[in-house]
């Protein structure tokens, strides 16, 4: 305490007034419990019948626009909200798009989302997000989720499905749109890239500057159809230049940080003449790089470095990234736009959509 009696701050010394207790139980106390306001509440306070406050929220229905604007004006003065799940009902029809995720642990997706989230609002939809956790066994579940809220079509990750749940994808009346590794056998769509063409520009990169004993750091080839992409293009270049492929050169971990460091304190181990590493996943860049300073490594002089996607934090790391780009945003882009054309019945001339993937030289390699 202070010799105003005021609490110092253990951090930073700076006094902190006590809370007024009496002010703040009166203003805890002005929310209670009540309805939310309706379509009749717009209607008395607009003059206008329910039936063009109805047709103000709906851009197709025939209404002057100077009415729209005074409708949705005065419904947003006293917080009413179009029930759309009221109008899908009725129309037994939705205004959304599902999206369902690998994980939501890693921040890469992001700009997956964003982009189509900008499409979907662009042309006057909504978007339902679900995510499965990198565990092929919850996809049944994120599309059960969807399905029950009448999404109109899905985009989902083409890591890889259980028979159950590829067999009841293919019976849906609605599209599935595959995004990421173009898989072989698309259900319905795919919007994507080649993860092993990725796998295989980043080793080229590691080969072309002289390195020799490449390992790799990647996802359970088993478990994902990316992780064994990667792999495969990753064994391609080796082999191309004549390598033999040393299984002591993989590292296979699960999808957190943690497994990543682990991976790389086996292939440092294994390895004493480790010269080059592939990061087959963006969630263990910035970690594999700074446990590499700080074993005293230097990169890329003792060990080079290329990632596999874009890392928000390669350009701030001690050693800028080189890295392979994948085209998330404009899968986000192309996938919702294929999205809209497919459940307005316009014409769509690929199914499958390739978008190239592009080598980044940074200073890591």
């Amino acid at each position: 305490m202070n010799r105003n009696g005021c609490p110092i701050g253990t951090e930073t010394g700076i006094a902190v007034p006590e809370p007024d207790n009496k002010k703040l139980k009166k203003s805890s106390m002005r929310w209670s419990p009540r309805a939310l306001p309706t379509m009749d509440d717009v209607a008395k306070v607009t003059g206008f019948s329910q039936m063009t406050v109805s047709r103000a929220f709906l851009q197709s229905a025939p209404i002057k626009e100077e009415t729209r604007k005074r409708i949705l004006k005065a419904a947003t003065k006293i917080g009413y909200y179009h029930n759309k799940a009221a109008s899908s009902l009725a129309s037994q029809r939705t205004r959304a798009f599902g999206i369902i995720l690998p994980t939501l642990q890693d921040s890469i997706y992001v700009s997956f989302v964003d982009a189509a989230r900008q499409v979907f609002e662009d042309q006057g939809f909504d978007h339902l997000l679900q995510t499965i956790d990198y565990t092929r066994g919850r996809e049944m579940h994120a599309i059960g989720s969807l399905l029950s809220q009448r999404a109109r079509a899905i985009l989902l990750p083409s890591i890889g499905h259980t028979p159950e749940t590829r067999k009841l994808l293919q019976t849906l009346p609605i599209p599935m749109i595959e995004i990421g590794n173009i898989p072989s056998h698309p259900i319905h769509y795919a919007v994507g890239h080649s993860d092993a063409d990725a796998g295989y520009l980043a080793t080229r990169r590691l080969l072309e500057i002289g390195r020799r004993n490449i390992g790799i750091i990647c996802g359970v080839a088993s478990e994902t159809s990316n992780a064994r992409s990667r792999l495969r293009g990753y064994c391609k270049a080796l082999e191309e230049t004549g390598f033999e492929i040393d299984l002591k050169l993989q590292a296979q971990v699960e999808h957190t940080i943690e497994s990543g460091l682990a991976g790389l304190d086996r292939l440092l181990k294994a390895n004493a003449k480790l010269d080059g590493i592939v990061i087959g996943g963006e969630i263990w860049t910035s970690a594999v790089i700074l446990r590499l300073l700080a074993s005293v490594r230097r990169i890329p002089d003792d060990i080079a470095v290329v990632g596999i996607g874009e890392v928000e934090l390669g350009p701030y790391l001690p050693v800028p990234l080189t890295y392979v780009a994948l085209p998330r945003r404009e899968a986000g882009t192309k996938s919702a736009e294929l999205a809209v054309k497919l459940i307005r019945g316009e014409d769509v001339s690929e199914a499958v959509i390739k978008l190239p993937v592009t080598l980044v030289i940074g200073g890591t390699a």
